[in-house]
Formats: structure tokens, sequence, C-alpha cells
């Protein structure tokens, strides 16, 4: 979709597309320029679910899956069983999570 003539604080309308495939929508909202990830948890465990499901044999509850011994997600990803660019966006889904999250607060 192109918009002739249109500057850059021009537009007016809201577009919205969805995809009943994935059952997502996409919003074009002229002037917003971030969108928070709030309630990103349980969303990030699905998208991500062998990150989630290597999680539960961590040693550590509170395991961050960076640096600590005893990480089933590190161990899994040393081995080749976890594919790295999929972990790389876990942990930068989790950074924006907990930057959103401490901002509310």
């Amino acid at each position: 979709m192109k918009l002739k003539n249109l500057g850059y604080h021009d537009r007016l309308e809201e577009y919205r597309i969805e995809n009943q495939l994935e059952e997502t929508d996409l919003i074009d909202n002229p002037g917003m320029r971030e969108v928070g990830t709030t309630d990103a948890k349980k969303g990030t465990e699905a998208v991500f679910n062998r990150i989630a499901m290597l999680s539960e044999k961590c040693r550590f509850r509170d395991c961050t899956h960076t640096t600590e011994s005893g990480c089933a997600v590190l161990e899994a990803l040393n081995k080749g069983e976890l594919d790295r660019d999929s972990y790389e966006n876990y942990l930068k889904l989790e950074r924006e999570r907990e930057y959103f999250e401490s901002s509310l607060e």
C-alpha cells in the first residue's frame, strides 16, 4: 500500500490488516512510534516453546539462560540442539519485556 503526497505526519487514518491464517493483525496507526509488550511472558513462551520446555529442566527456577551453571537452555545451545538465532531472538524479546515492565513501575 503506497500513500501519495503525504508527509511524515499527514496521515489521519488507521489501517488494519487482518491475517486470519495466523490469527494476527497488523495495525498502522499514525503518530504511534512504538508498541510495548504487555503481558508478554505467556506469548514469549508460546512462540519459543522449545526454550520454555528446556527451561523447566534448569537448575535454578529464576534462570536467565545466559550464564548460569545447570542451565538446560545453554546446554542444548552448546550441543547444537537449539537454534542460535531463535535463542538470540528469545533473549532480545525478554530484554524488551523486562524494560517495558520496569517502565510501568
